[in-house]
């Protein structure tokens, strides 16, 4: 290539005024400068090896310290990963021995963050942290070879942060919740796919290196089945999309198909080698599942998918004049399949308007632009500052998204010890606050109420959207039931429900809300009218508060 002057005659030159002179030459000036920061060789400085990782665990340690202290919206999420984690460690095996609609992974997950933090509820903080941390290994491990240093700084600490950010991707970072982690393990775990399918190895792979690129692509499907069944038929998706994005070999395909079976095989162990009750629990699910177009669809499109399109056409028009047609292909490739996989991401899982693979593909694009120009005499360098600095803003906006998230989950744990009634009074809560105080005393009365009728061998049922009873009395959990967001036309309708009889129909003790007092706007009347029948011929009312009411089933004779 050569630049625009070499290009002019002399009478040309001569024509080109002086302000449009400057213009270019301060535009190639600004390009320079971007260019040679992101080529830095950073990663071979000894004082940033200490200080990039030693930053990223400080973050997973500030998320743990965390714990679930100063939450604010939907802390009615958090006792749906309590119940589960409190079921496996009691014994139980997600889809053998409880309904849910989230994966196992998620629940052995949790069980372990519980046990480190000694059954407490912060425990699935720790949880997250500890994601964090593998995550962040992972992710350096598959960029360290395939992106610039600075590109693999960037994509390791969007990563992490999408990770560990104590709340729900979509919303804004000031509404700390627990709820919908597993969206976040998600999408961290797609975009690591991403890497390994769309960047090649430097310098040129090997059988080896291909063979390990496919065995962690491998596992992350295995994963992402056992973690929520949707981001496993996305990835699925994605993978098909990107067979273009770069040359395959049937190494990485080996490795790809021994990796998947290398994760499936431990799950089909641990589930007793059936299948067959998640199979069933599936297709329930799929069943009561009813798609909401709604307003979060539109600004799905509106405030990620069409900005991030726009980036990516100027990145492909920019290597495509230039000559570089194999990496404008891949641009393109790697953008419609990110664009198509995220809006189903987004209709299957609500995670909000923010499309969080954007970030991740644009990392890639800027990499591979910087990658095709660096030291190289070229043309349009308006357009290519204007690629690299549109780039920065998607890479910041999702670090500071993330990051601010973290920090205000800090200070919502200092601040929320000012607030009267944001604590729950069962001891085994401790460490569990929220700003919801209308929760926490809706919990509150609950466990009250269940506490004034229970008797040492229950099992306590519930059925408001989640179950706090077992895990708050550190009891026995019945067996069935459901560690699920009880959500209608979610999880269940009036056709496609967890039968009744296995639903609370093993437990001695039911805890119900009043009638207009549920903590999802979706449960009043649709519960009674599709569980009362069933509620009014095998429990009785033994008890009751404005709040809750209590029923003892009909065969506890005690």
């Amino acid at each position: 290539m050569f630049s625009a002057a070499a290009n002019n005659s002399d009478a040309d030159q001569t024509a080109v005024s002086p302000g449009t002179s400057n213009n270019s030459d301060h535009a190639e000036v600004l390009l320079q400068r971007l260019l040679r920061w992101w080529n830095l060789p950073i990663l071979s400085e000894r004082w940033f090896q200490l200080l990039f990782p030693a930053t990223l665990i400080f973050m997973c340690i500030l998320r743990a310290w965390t714990g679930l202290d100063g939450m604010r919206f939907w802390v009615h999420d958090a006792f749906v990963f309590l119940d589960g984690a409190w079921r496996v460690l009691n014994g139980q095996v997600p889809y053998n021995d409880f309904s849910t609609d989230i994966g196992t992974f998620m629940h052995l997950l949790n069980a372990l963050g519980l046990v480190l933090a000694h059954g407490a509820p912060r425990g699935l903080a720790y949880a997250q942290a500890a994601m964090g941390l593998v995550i962040g290994v992972w992710a350096y491990a598959l960029s360290y070879r395939r992106l610039s240093p600075i590109a693999a700084v960037l994509m390791t600490s969007i990563l992490v942060l999408l990770t560990i950010a104590p709340f729900d991707v979509g919303d804004h970072p000031t509404m700390t919740s627990p709820a919908m982690v597993y969206n976040r393990y998600g999408f961290a775990l797609v975009a690591l796919v991403i890497i390994e399918a769309v960047c090649d190895r430097k310098p040129a792979a090997t059988k080896i290196s291909e063979f390990l690129g496919g065995l962690s692509t491998g596992v992350i499907v295995t994963l992402l089945l056992f973690i929520k069944v949707s981001y496993f038929l996305g990835v699925g998706l994605l993978l098909c999309l990107l067979i273009k994005s770069r040359r395959q070999s049937v190494w990485r395909w080996t490795g790809l198909i021994t990796g998947s079976i290398a994760g499936f095989v431990p799950f089909l162990i641990y589930m007793g080698w059936n299948l067959l009750p998640m199979w069933a629990n599936l297709r329930m699910l799929a069943g009561a599942k009813h798609i909401v177009r709604g307003w979060y669809i539109t600004e799905a499109l509106r405030a990620s998918l069409l900005p991030f399109f726009l980036f990516a056409f100027l990145a492909f028009v920019l290597l495509w004049r230039h000559r570089e047609h194999i990496a404008a292909r891949r641009v393109l490739v790697l953008s419609i399949a990110v664009a198509v996989v995220g809006m189903c991401f987004v209709v299957a899982n609500f995670p909000g308007s923010r499309l969080p693979l954007d970030a991740v593909a644009v990392v890639i694009i800027m990499d591979r632009v910087a990658a095709c120009f660096f030291d190289k005499p070229h043309t349009e360098t308006l357009m290519h500052s204007a690629v690299l600095l549109w780039g920065a803003l998607f890479v910041f906006n999702s670090l500071f998204l993330d990051g601010m998230g973290v920090a205000y989950g800090v200070w919502g744990r200092w601040s929320v010890q000012s607030i009267p009634g944001s604590t729950f009074t069962a001891p085994t809560l401790a460490g569990f606050s929220s700003f919801d105080t209308g929760y926490v005393h809706f919990i509150n009365d609950g466990l009250a109420l269940a506490q004034q009728y229970r008797r040492p061998d229950d099992t306590i049922a519930s059925l408001d959207f989640s179950n706090p009873f077992s895990y708050a009395f550190a009891i026995r959990p019945a067996w069935g039931g459901a560690s699920t967001g009880l959500q209608f036309r979610t999880n269940f309708d009036d056709t496609h429900k967890i039968p009744p009889d296995y639903l609370f129909g093993h437990a001695s003790l039911l805890m119900m809300p009043q009638p207009e007092q549920f903590s999802d706007f979706t449960l009043p009347g649709n519960i009674s009218r599709v569980y009362g029948q069933y509620i009014q011929k095998h429990f009785h009312l033994v008890g009751e508060t404005d709040l809750w009411r209590a029923y003892r089933n009909n065969n506890d004779r005690n």
